[in-house]
């Protein structure tokens, strides 16, 4: 290789190799620093989640049980549901939290004004959605509300007890 080549290339070359470092120093760091999930719940945080319908039978059924339960209130013509649900609900943390801690994901569609779902929004004093209610036989419901981040979420489930 010529010299005036070499004067041409060394400078990509040697950019070129410091990326790779500094990416496989970090790639390096986030495997070994990194959170642990189990196969299971690696599979899990690639899937939907399993969205049952809510009913306000369906949603005692689970305290009884001792489980705890996620609602998703929403409605197809409220855009702000739709965004709210990618942007906060459906992503992997959220995901593996669910199965982790067992919790029954429930879906009220108040899309066609269910009197069952305005009953519920009324007995938590709610008028509006989107709205996420975290229910747990132990403690009183977490009601999520308004411009809700995938962190608010997650923080939510983790302060409930496994």
């Amino acid at each position: 290789m010529s010299s005036q080549l070499k004067r041409l290339f060394l400078p990509y070359a040697v950019a070129g190799l410091s990326i790779a470092i500094v990416c496989g120093v970090l790639c390096g760091y986030s495997w070994l620093f990194g959170p642990r999930w189990s196969p299971e719940e690696y599979r899990v945080g690639n899937q939907p989640i399993p969205w049952k319908t809510f009913s306000k039978r369906s949603l005692n059924d689970e305290l009884a049980r001792g489980r705890s339960v996620l609602v998703n209130f929403r409605a197809d013509w409220d855009i702000a549901t739709v965004i709210h649900e990618r942007t906060s609900l459906e992503k992997p943390s959220v995901r593996r939290l669910i199965f982790r801690k067992n919790i029954t994901p429930l879906i009220a569609d108040w899309t066609d004004d269910d009197k069952d779902i305005s009953n519920e929004l009324q007995e938590l004093g709610e008028i509006s959605i989107p709205l996420v209610v975290i229910y747990s036989p132990q403690k009183p419901p977490k009601v999520l509300r308004d411009f809700l981040t995938e962190k608010d979420v997650v923080r939510a489930l983790e302060e409930i007890p496994n």
